[in-house]
């Protein structure tokens, strides 16, 4: 006889990805338990800078692209809140940052399968029923309770990505983008300020100070970044194809090497800047230069090299020439990358098929499952850390949607959803 499980899956991480899974879960009355180590559904709390919009249409929620009848689209959530009729005139796709947040926490509050203050330690193998065991630390109590599930979901999302030998600490004055809002006081209180990087969140964190110098202008307020210049996001329509269901199936077909070798490409394309940020940016500096009372330095083509004290030194790389400037805070809107629980390299390393061992990437199969060198019929399904393996489409919100159905219909055996094909007009391997 099989054995019984607690849960046909344990999934780790909340956030919009494994919120979204969760969702569907429930819905379907598929037993699952979604543990959170935050407590709170916030969605990016540290950067919700005010007037920030969604980079996506609000069709990019949870559920609306595969099920627009599900409870939990945003569409549902206005209504509930008696908010579709200004919705309806506010006449936009891009919705608020602050709402959509607020949306997923109204969806998070919704389901009983999703456990705030709760961080997974361990996951290991159950060798006698080929499932899993689940450790979870209560953070409030420290008490440490163990679940069987039948599969595993890691959606454990991103963590800050630094240049090597930075260490942020805001009473040095020295912070990550993502604690931004956390740490704004400090940056007001400035002489001078330091913004590095070139994609939304430094241009949203520049355009926000820039702002801010119309009240106070004796801030000194500098933007510097190492790629070759603020360019903007993918807006054309085509272009946006490349974000698409059909070339994220495209993508994994690819050897190995040639999804390696694309990346670079597609990355220029998802981690640009949003156009009309680029306007108001533009439009402000214009405005505060009228009176010759605009106090900033915007420069490309400059890698970051040393900090010491309050001196920061690039190296502008096309003429290999070094330059210092100060600065009392410094903002590093570097990026992000995969946040990998330890439990995957402590328990899965040797059993794992792996792209890229070091760089921590793992084989992933079109239904997100991890490739094992032994095969198993009890998964452990990936919802991030698939840029290598499905593309840059993969950290796209409304994509997520079509991979929690996948994952969804492939845990229950069954087609609960009817994942689309050809769903745009360009084709990416010509037909035999």
């Amino acid at each position: 006889m099989e054995k019984s499980f607690d849960y046909e899956m344990i999934g780790i991480g909340a956030g919009p990805y494994g919120l979204g899974l969760a969702a569907m879960l429930e819905q379907n009355e598929i037993s699952a338990l979604f543990f959170e180590r935050r407590n709170s559904f916030a969605w990016h709390p540290g950067m919700l800078i005010e007037n920030a919009n969604l980079q996506v249409p609000f069709l990019a929620d949870l559920a609306t692209l595969i099920d627009p009848t599900s409870p939990y689209t945003y569409l549902n959530y206005l209504k509930v809140h008696n908010r579709l009729q200004k919705f309806f005139f506010y006449q936009r796709l891009e919705v608020p940052r602050e709402e959509y947040s607020r949306y997923l926490e109204w969806v998070g509050q919704s389901l009983a399968s999703v456990r705030l203050g709760h961080e997974v330690v361990a996951v290991e193998d159950d060798l006698e029923s080929g499932g899993y065991n689940v450790h979870v630390k209560n953070l409030e109590t420290q008490v440490v309770d163990s679940y069987s599930a039948k599969h595993i979901a890691v959606a454990t999302g991103n963590e800050p990505s630094l240049p090597a030998g930075v260490e942020v600490d805001p009473e040095e004055g020295v912070f990550h983008s993502m604690t931004y809002m956390h740490n704004r006081e400090l940056c007001r209180r400035a002489s001078s300020v330091l913004v590095i990087g070139s994609g939304q969140s430094a241009a949203e964190i520049y355009l926000d100070l820039l702002t801010d110098q119309r009240t106070d202008s004796s801030r000194e307020l500098s933007w510097v970044t190492r790629s070759p210049g603020f360019f903007q996001l993918e807006s054309a329509k085509l272009g946006q194809e490349l974000f698409s269901l059909d070339y994220v199936h495209y993508f994994h077909e690819l050897s190995a090497s040639a999804r390696r070798d694309a990346l670079p490409t597609l990355s220029q394309l998802r981690k640009g800047i949003d156009p009309e940020t680029l306007r108001a940016i533009y439009d402000e500096l214009y405005e505060q230069s009228i009176d010759h009372r605009l106090k900033t330095t915007i420069q490309a083509m400059a890698s970051f090299v040393a900090r010491q004290n309050k001196k920061v030194t690039f190296k502008q790389w096309q003429e290999d020439k070094e330059f210092s400037m100060n600065a009392d805070v410094i903002i590093f809107a570097t990026g992000d990358q995969p946040r990998l629980p330890d439990w995957i390299k402590a328990n899965y390393s040797e059993k794992l098929t792996w792209e890229d061992e070091k760089a921590g990437e793992y084989a992933v199969d079109k239904n997100y499952r991890l490739q094992f060198k032994t095969p198993r019929d009890r998964h452990i399904y990936a919802l991030t850390n698939l840029v290598h393996s499905h593309g840059a489409g993969a950290t796209n919100l409304g994509l997520a949607t079509y991979r929690n159905a996948q994952i969804v219909n492939d845990v229950a055996g069954s087609t609960i959803y009817d994942v689309p094909e050809k769903t745009v007009f360009q084709q990416f391997s010509p037909k035999a």
